[in-house]
């Protein structure tokens, strides 16, 4: 009979040659034959608890991994693959995970920005980026990635984009440019953003030049830097360019229907009001066919706004209003109905104010003054916006926003705000 020490010695050897090659069928029954007889092998139970979540068998992982400390970033791990979320929260904030506080802190940081807490995974993220804790360069460089996706969506872009450098390779690491650019859109530099899109993408079309198998597979890998690049043009003013790099892209049919989304929305609102209205209509139509179900409820909320805004320049204010009548999540889409809905209940009664008639020009005068023109149209819509701020108010929503948007007018119209005060 084999003498038991050497048996485990054996199979903690044979144990690491099978998880240097990864072969997760070999390092179960490894692990398991070396739990046989060393059942409190560290090693063997972390081997096992590893490989049946790597072969996405997380239950039967949880199951094992029961209430060991050692295992707890596994037993996070697969709560959050199974969607217990909650589970996985806790888990991670009771103990750290493996012995290692930053391996319970990536899980915590995970959790919340998957339950859109994006302020408390961001929140984590820079905690960890300020640690003292050593890391590879990849390591170091998908933290921040996360931290600027994190960031983008609290709302905190301008601080993530101080906090960090943008990246010295930007071609080479184009993913997490992509998020530098992101986090620029979000703090108003789009200028910044631009050339931060424009280099990615470069990288971006670089590796697919060099990795992509199919013609589909380069279009789609270059797909959400083109549709950025758009968005920071329209954002530029420059309408006629986002437009048609949105067609361009539409036209090759990327498979992310968040991309083609992204493209078409920015295709539309570059075309400002009535330009293209039909084929506007047209693109948007199948969203709105289908009740925007297959759209992620920020892009939704957008995609029912632009559908309202499209079918009231057709002159189809009923339908705008249905489109419009269930309440939006977001504060911020919910005065944008207001204010549209106002707008549309304006043109309906033709109350407004018509542009004051100006002296014809001689050949060889300036154009118009664009102070003027700003004037004109801060007037011609102080009354939707006063209305869509009693609106929302009465309704109890933020109006933050239209409050905003009220004093903007008032200013640009050249009198004085009134007093505000909610509702």
């Amino acid at each position: 009979m084999a003498d038991p020490e050497e048996q485990r010695l054996k199979l903690r050897e044979t144990l690491e040659k099978a998880c240097k090659s990864e072969n997760y069928d070999r390092i179960l029954k490894v692990a398991d034959k070396l739990l046989a007889v060393a059942p409190d092998d560290d090693d063997a139970r972390r081997s096992k608890a590893v490989s049946l979540a790597k072969k996405d068998r997380c239950a039967d992982a949880l199951e094992f991994c029961g209430d060991d400390e050692l295992l707890a970033d596994i037993k996070g791990y697969c709560q959050y693959r199974l969607g217990d979320l909650e589970g996985a929260l806790a888990t991670a904030r009771a103990s750290p995970g493996g012995g290692s506080p930053e391996a319970a802190a990536h899980m915590e940081a995970q959790t919340l920005y998957k339950k859109g807490d994006f302020a408390g995974a961001a929140e984590i993220y820079r905690g960890l980026l300020e640690s003292d804790a050593k890391r590879s360069a990849a390591d170091r460089r998908e933290l921040e990635a996360n931290y600027y996706a994190a960031a983008c969506q609290a709302g905190l872009g301008a601080t993530a984009a101080a906090f960090l450098e943008a990246p010295a390779e930007p071609e080479a690491h184009y993913e997490l440019a992509y998020n530098r650019g992101l986090c620029e859109l979000d703090a108003g530099d789009a200028e910044g953003a631009k050339r931060t899109f424009e280099q990615a993408l470069a990288g971006a079309e670089r590796a697919a030049d060099e990795d992509a198998d199919t013609a589909q597979e380069k279009v789609d890998e270059a797909a959400p830097f083109v549709a950025q690049l758009a968005h920071c043009e329209a954002a530029l003013g420059d309408a006629e360019a986002a437009a048609e790099r949105c067609k361009a892209l539409l036209k090759k049919k990327p498979s992310d229907a968040a991309v083609r989304f992204m493209a078409t929305a920015t295709l539309v609102r570059a075309r400002d009001g009535e330009a293209e209205l039909f084929d506007s209509h047209k693109r948007l139509k199948p969203y709105a066919q289908n009740d925007f179900a297959d759209l992620s409820n920020a892009h939704a909320a957008s995609a029912r706004l632009l559908w309202a805004q499209c079918l009231g320049a057709m002159g189809k204010f009923g339908e705008a209003a249905d489109a419009l009548a269930k309440p939006f999540e977001d504060a911020t889409h919910q005065c944008d109905a207001e204010l549209l809905l106002a707008r549309h209940a304006e043109a309906q009664r033709g109350s407004t104010e018509k542009k004051k008639k100006k002296p014809k020009k001689k050949k060889g005068d300036d154009a118009d003054d664009p102070e003027d023109a700003r004037k004109d149209a801060a007037e011609a819509l102080l009354p939707a916006v006063e209305a869509a701020l009693q609106n929302a108010r009465s309704k109890g929503v933020d109006a933050t926003k239209l409050e905003l948007a009220l004093a903007q007018c008032h200013g640009e119209a050249g009198g004085a705000a009134p007093g505000g005060g909610g509702g």
